[in-house]
């Protein structure tokens, strides 16, 4: 997606919706439908459908899985994968 981006850079996004209000952060890469849709913060990974949807600010965290860290808003340096029936 990454079509606000207006600063940012080293981010990469594949997916719709994915990165969608990335504007000035940095060093972020996610992959599926709406992962890190919110986010505004560097240094995440987000690989799964809604994984790390509606973080904002949280830095350094990495979501591996459908839904993964879906309710991170702020907190950083979490390290999440979803595991089918844990």
């Amino acid at each position: 997606m990454l079509s606000g981006v207006t600063t940012g850079q080293n981010n990469t996004a594949i997916g719709d919706l994915a990165l969608l209000f990335a504007d000035t952060n940095n060093n972020n890469t996610a992959l599926g439908f709406s992962a890190l849709y919110y986010n505004k913060a560097d240094n995440n990974t987000a690989i799964g459908v809604n994984a790390m949807l509606a973080n904002s600010t949280g830095a350094a965290n990495t979501a591996v899985g459908f839904e993964a860290l879906y309710i991170n808003t702020s907190g950083s340096n979490n390290h999440r994968r979803w595991l089918p029936g844990a």
